[in-house]
């Protein structure tokens, strides 16, 4: 067991007695030496976290009619406490600081001026809070003193895992329509970037204890399914989060080296793996997240994620905790590729039954432009996820196109604002190759140029700058403003060229909170958006908010489901019929476009009951993968003009099943165990189609799942071990698909069964008692007894 057990008592009584001996210094460092000198003193705070009371004295406190006195004072104080006119008191931030009462016309030499606060949510990590305190002995006619503090709120550390699928379905492009995609178009190639891209952003927002690691998972048996890949991460704890070990995950980079697609999917290892990493042998008070991304469904390994109840999602087969217990609890953010079957849903539902979230790329007819700029911004926005109400905001995303210029250079630009308050700002341009050589031109801030003041970054599919305010040589510089930015192309392509814009800023005062109002939905249930928005604790309700909704436009599961089109399932990695035979669909460019995404917006009011922007969405009508993206956009006199975007993926899955069209049959194999054959169909007319087949349950005391085969066409055989006892019920994903008798029928499979006995299958498919089918045989039975009397006749 992880406890204090394990460190030597020899050495804990040491270093507590050390601890405690130091404790008198701590208390003294932060008082007011008389006469001095007093150098700042700087508190450093943590989010959420109790501040208490903290006394600041004065050494000796032996004076008396002592003089207390602000100066300097921050801006964005609330609630100030006046004495005689002047102020000795202010909140900011969640934090209460107050001189004595008494301060303006004297206190005894014990008087101690306070800083408190009880860890309120609306203090929030941000820039330094600074304040200098001056005091004046003897009624102002004595010693004078004087010290400048500093508050710094910081967020917890942050652990991080980041578990990856390097099966061999990476090697195909984004769709899946082609296993041997052109350079740079590879799900491989693209997860790079999008972890490179991520990294950018880290580097500018890690914090000085923030740590990271990464586990990779394929080619199971093999080392359990993991893949550990190369330094600093082949180590068996985490590392610290600085820009040497960052440097690792660039396109290229040594976490790649000699790591390739290759082998199946065995997802629950791979997490298990990351788990135990973020799990130290001394808990530590970090929040711990983990971040898993995988292509497609899980096909191997003895820890797959469970996906039938009970705890489904938050287990593996063998009861493993996917996100471990208190103090080491961790949230666990997915990403996801696929649009059919249970892998999206699967990935959806990990992400919600553990804290996290889930972000899928869905289905779009222009697969190497917006399809890809979700790989390079997936895992930069689940930061901002693991990191929201902590900081880091998208602010700005647009997409453009470098034009076709006959000569020279092509150029390009764009703008967006940035509200007041953000302590930096990352700017990200993506899709331009290196073999085009994009760079920066220009970046001005109201007109100001500042390209000689950032940072700029750049690697495989992105080019990228950074700053931080305040900036040296520019003191009164601050975020507040219209940034434009202009690019160019070093060589002509002789085409236009596609690119995308990202903006990110630290801003640590504006804390907007989304919410879909649900975590799971289904087709015809509503949906209702909610957004609060907040400034230091204040509410904003003059923004306006509306969320665009990105959905598919057919139901892709039934289609593939009835789809008569050939195809080959890939050896080494192989996923079920249904998602092989979407890879081979993919290639029909009408099959796209009955698919092809669509979108709808909707506006949402601000309710002063509920303190939030809110809606309600009525368009669930097809099962599959939507993207939610709000848009917050508005002009505060404090703040300025505010802008917001940020994205979640949800699943819509099928409604009710209903039982009568379901075509469910029983019979007997020849070694006597029972096979129930059925073709899941919902209350709407459509197939749930393939690929569920991990999530039927059948609830029996006499028989249990041997296995179940994916026919493909949407239709499942349930191999019993043991004779299924009437009733029964059958679920699939937790949905009821059959709750009444099967009554045994070994020739309903028969292709030359007769007209009766095809009679009674099908009044067995819909459903009915047996006594009524037995009653109905019967009278059918009498009826062509009769009719072939009169025949005889």
């Amino acid at each position: 067991m992880n406890t204090l057990k394990n460190i030597p008592q020899k050495i804990w009584l040491l270093t507590l007695s050390a601890v405690l001996g130091l404790l008198p210094m701590l208390v003294k460092a932060q008082d007011i030496n008389i006469p001095g000198p007093n150098a700042v003193h700087v508190f450093n705070f943590t989010h959420n976290v109790s501040v208490g009371t903290i006394n600041i004295s004065l050494s000796p406190n032996t004076h008396s009619n002592v003089l207390w006195s602000f100066e300097n004072l921050p801006a964005g104080r609330t609630d100030p406490v006046m004495e005689n006119g002047e102020e000795i008191g202010f909140t900011i931030n969640g934090i209460v600081v107050k001189l004595p009462n008494g301060a303006t016309t004297g206190t005894a030499g014990s008087a101690t001026a306070q800083i408190s606060g009880t860890g309120d949510p609306t203090t929030m990590p941000g820039l330094p809070i600074n304040f200098r305190i001056r005091i004046v002995t003897d009624s102002g006619g004595g010693t004078p003193a004087q010290r400048d503090y500093q508050i710094n709120i910081q967020r917890k550390p942050l652990d991080l895992a980041l578990v990856l699928d390097r099966s061999g379905s990476m090697a195909w492009s984004l769709d899946g329509a082609d296993f041997s995609p052109p350079p740079g178009e590879s799900r491989w190639e693209l997860l790079q970037q999008g972890v490179s891209i991520m990294k950018n952003h880290l580097e500018v927002l890690a914090e000085s204890d923030d740590q990271i690691t990464v586990r990779m998972f394929g080619s199971y048996p093999t080392n359990n399914g993991v893949v550990v890949p190369g330094a600093p991460f082949n180590a068996g704890t985490l590392v610290p989060m600085d820009a040497a070990n960052l440097a690792a995950l660039n396109t290229g980079g040594s976490l790649w080296t000699g790591v390739s697609p290759l082998g199946n999917t065995p997802l629950g290892n791979g997490m298990l793996a990351g788990r135990d990493l973020l799990v130290p042998a001394m808990p530590n008070d970090h929040n711990k997240a983990m971040i898993v991304f995988s292509d497609g469904e899980q096909n191997a390994g003895n820890q797959q994620v469970k996906t039938t109840a009970p705890n489904a999602y938050t287990q593996t087969v063998l009861g493993e905790v996917l996100r471990s217990t208190p103090p080491n609890e961790i949230k666990i953010y997915t990403v996801n590729l696929g649009f059919s079957g249970i892998a999206p849903d699967m990935m959806a539902q990990i992400g919600a039954n553990n804290g996290g979230s889930f972000l899928n790329n869905g289905i779009s007819g222009t697969v190497t432009d917006i399809n890809n700029y979700f790989m390079s911004m997936a895992f930069t926005t689940q930061i901002t996820n693991i990191l929201s109400g902590s900081s880091p905001q998208l602010v700005d995303f647009h997409s453009s196109v470098f034009p076709l210029a006959p000569a020279g250079h092509p150029v390009s630009e764009g703008s967006f604002h940035v509200n007041k308050g953000a302590s930096s700002l990352i700017v990200t341009l993506m899709g331009p190759g290196r073999r085009y050589e994009p760079h920066f031109t220009s970046i001005k801030k109201d007109g100001q140029e500042l390209i000689q003041y950032v940072k700029r970054t750049s690697d495989a599919g992105y080019i990228s700058f950074s700053i931080k305010f305040p900036v040296p040589g520019l003191p009164n510089l601050s975020s507040e403003g219209e940034w434009v930015v202009r690019a160019a192309l070093g060589a002509n392509p002789g085409k236009s060229v596609p690119y995308a814009l990202m903006a990110v800023v630290d801003d640590h005062g504006l804390k907007p909170v989304y919410s879909l109002g649900a975590q799971r939905f289904k087709v015809g249930q509503s949906m209702q958006p909610k957004v609060t928005l907040r400034h230091l604790g204040k509410t904003l309700d003059h923004a306006k908010v509306e969320v665009w909704i990105v959905k598919p436009g057919d139901d892709i599961n039934d289609l593939v489901a009835r789809s008569k089109t050939d195809f080959d399932q890939q050896p080494g990695d192989p996923g079920t019929p249904g998602a092989a035979k979407l890879s081979a669909l993919m290639k029909d460019s009408s099959f796209v476009k009955r698919v092809m995404n669509q979108q709808s917006s909707i506006q949402l009011a601000y309710d002063k009951t509920a303190d939030a922007y809110t809606a309600t969405f009525n368009g669930l009508d097809v099962a599959g993968v939507y993207q939610a993206i709000f848009h917050i956009s508005g002009k505060d006199t404090a703040l300025g003009n505010i802008q917001r975007f940020h994205q979640e993926s949800f699943y819509v899955r099928f409604p009710d099943i209903d039982i009568k069209s379901s075509n469910i049959v029983v019979s007997t194999s020849s070694s006597g165990n029972s096979v129930i054959t059925f073709t899941p169909q919902t209350s709407k007319g459509r197939l749930i189609g393939s690929g569920w087949g991990s999530t039927i349950t059948v609830d029996d005391t006499d028989a249990t799942i041997e296995r179940v085969v994916d026919k493909g066409d949407g239709s499942y055989e349930i191999h019993m071990k043991g004779t299924v006892k009437e009733p029964v019920k059958i679920s699939v994903a937790g949905e009821p698909a059959y709750d009444a008798k099967l009554t045994s029928s070994q020739d309903c499979n028969d292709p030359d069964a007769g007209f009766l006995t095809r009679v009674k299958c099908w009044l067995i498919s819909i459903g009915l008692p047996g006594w009524i089918i037995w009653l109905i045989l019967a009278v059918l039975a009498g009826v062509l007894v009769l009719l072939g009397k009169r025949k005889k006749k």
